[in-house]
């Protein structure tokens, strides 16, 4: 064959024939060429330069490599962190849009609910103004059939007591006298003196005409004596008031006239011919019927119809049942006593009240200074 017959000369002075010689003779790059140190060193100097220049390629290929890895590895970091950032920021976000969301729905319930109160009131006002005309004239007509029967009632009852007045303490004029102690400069009450003018007055009740009712209850108030050992006070410029407290002990004598029943009147008796002028007498309260007072000026608007706006019925005015007739003096020197001192309430006991013989006055009465 071509590898079994062909053959080289060999540099070391021998032949070769082999097909592995051949062809390691092809492969060499020396082949062919004789031997030569300087061609040796240079291909050793090759080979080692080509190593070197690998090894430093491949040096510049790792520190290239970890250079890049690194550089990914930063910006694969500095991007989660960004992402990180950006998911906390998307979560804040989330959880403001929960809170404002569950706000919006609280804010709704709640105006739907004011809307369903104001559909209500609407509809409930509808139905007021879409009632029939015979329901409205039918509710007035009740009102004014209860008007007229209490009406009847309030004359029944002022036409009875009118007639128990006249049965029992006659037809009038009825004047009744108080006599009263006032307090020295030591806060001690001093006696009334035997005769002296300067501790009584009379008041003259009112016309059983104009106002029976309350006549007769005050009638029945000085006839059981309720009125002995109570007090006026004065703490207000345009009334003085009595008040059912003992002013010697300062406990109450409300109970006696609870006992009685004549702690109130059935009704607000109050008429037109008889206002509440400077002097005048009227019951207090709603209703009236147990304090009274005396006006110590024209009182007639205050104490009058529509007067009294504290009440439900500001349309009743103060039963005005007497005026005083004497000791104008005796009342004037309670309210200035008063008025020395508006800071503290003064009181001023009230001794006796007795009611006088018709026809006669205090002085011509003989039981006028005798206790009772």
């Amino acid at each position: 064959s071509f590898t079994s017959s062909y053959s080289l000369n060999s540099p070391y002075g021998g032949r070769r024939s082999s097909s592995s010689s051949l062809f390691a003779s092809f492969s060499s790059p020396r082949c062919a060429y004789p031997y030569d140190d300087d061609e040796d060193d240079k291909y050793t100097k090759s080979t080692a330069s080509s190593k070197t220049k690998a090894l430093a390629i491949t040096s510049i290929i790792t520190v290239l490599f970890y250079a890049y890895a690194t550089y990914r590895a930063s910006s694969i970091a500095t991007q989660l962190s960004i992402l990180s950032l950006d998911l906390r920021t998307m979560l804040f976000d989330h959880n403001n849009d929960v809170m404002a969301l569950s706000e919006a729905n609280a804010l709704e319930k709640e105006l739907q609910g004011e809307i369903d109160y104001r559909n209500k009131e609407i509809a409930r006002n509808t139905l007021a103004k879409t009632m029939s005309t015979n329901q409205n004239e039918m509710l007035l007509k009740k009102e004014e059939a209860l008007r007229k029967r209490i009406d009847r009632m309030e004359n029944d009852i002022a036409e009875i007591s009118r007639m128990e007045a006249i049965e029992r303490f006659g037809e009038g004029p009825h004047r009744i006298e108080f006599s009263l102690q006032f307090m020295n400069d030591d806060g001690a009450f001093v006696p009334e003196m035997a005769k002296s003018r300067t501790n009584k007055f009379v008041m003259e009740l009112a016309p059983l005409s104009l106002m029976p009712h309350s006549v007769l209850h005050f009638l029945e108030m000085i006839d059981h004596q309720l009125w002995n050992g109570a007090a006026f006070v004065h703490h207000v410029d345009h009334v003085v008031q009595a008040v059912p407290t003992a002013f010697r002990t300062a406990e109450t004598m409300k109970p006696m006239f609870d006992n009685l029943g004549l702690s109130e009147l059935a009704f607000q008796e109050y008429h037109e011919e008889y206002p509440h002028d400077t002097y005048s007498v009227g019951f207090s309260g709603r209703p009236g019927g147990l304090e009274f007072y005396i006006n110590t000026q024209d009182n007639s608007l205050i104490h009058g119809p529509g007067g009294q706006t504290q009440h439900a019925l500001r349309e009743e005015g103060d039963p005005c049942f007497a005026k005083i007739v004497s000791g104008h003096h005796v009342i004037d020197r309670m309210n200035q006593k008063g008025q020395n001192n508006k800071k503290e309430i003064h009181i001023i006991g009230i001794e006796r009240a007795v009611l006088l013989p018709q026809g006669m006055t205090s002085h011509q009465n003989p039981y006028s200074r005798m206790k009772r």
